[in-house]
């Protein structure tokens, strides 16, 4: 079972216009466009649910948002995620997730682009050229995240919050890290 509250999207590029479309049934059948043809002014996403269960297998997913501004070409200007709630059970296998929030500003979306192009050998060519491009520069300007919870297999982890600033120059050049010690 999948439920969403709401759904927005604000100034699609005409790529992703057409996709959407095609996934609803408005347009023709395009393919996913390239992740740098995926651009919007605003996104954002509300109670969305996602549960299920069979016999004893369980899965029961929610998220109260999903927000995203200012995506371009190569830079995500802000993103936020609140609420998310993750627990299963797959036979003797049991566990949940949870996270108050995460907000991240000036993400460098050709790193997520790497990242979603790492092999299961590895990391490829391009993710490898990104960081070693400018290994201080960590692809973002902000990271937020706090209440992270972890329970699975025996393992828990409990973040309550971390905070990471870098401030950069004319340039665009990381020049200070503000960081948990």
């Amino acid at each position: 079972t999948a439920t969403l509250g709401e759904v927005s999207l604000v100034n699609p590029s005409p790529s992703l216009a057409a996709w959407l479309a095609g996934v609803f049934g408005q347009g023709e059948a395009t393919d996913i466009p390239a992740p740098e043809d995926v651009q919007f002014d605003s996104f954002s996403l509300s109670n969305w649910l996602i549960e299920g269960a069979d016999g004893e297998d369980m899965m029961r997913l929610s998220i109260d948002s999903i927000a995203a501004e200012d995506a371009g070409e190569s830079n995500l200007g802000q993103f936020g995620l609140s609420g998310l709630d993750l627990s299963f059970a797959d036979g003797d296998d049991a566990g949940t997730f949870t996270l108050g929030s995460i907000e991240i500003t000036g993400a460098n979306t050709e790193i997520l682009e790497g990242l979603a192009k790492v092999e299961e050998d590895g990391p490829g060519e391009d993710l490898i050229g990104m960081m070693y491009g400018n290994p201080l520069d960590p692809g973002f300007d902000s990271f937020e995240l706090e209440g992270l919870n972890l329970d699975f297999a025996g393992l828990s982890v409990n973040l309550p919050s971390l905070v990471y600033d870098v401030t950069r120059n004319s340039d665009d050049i990381p020049t200070r890290y503000d960081m948990p010690e």
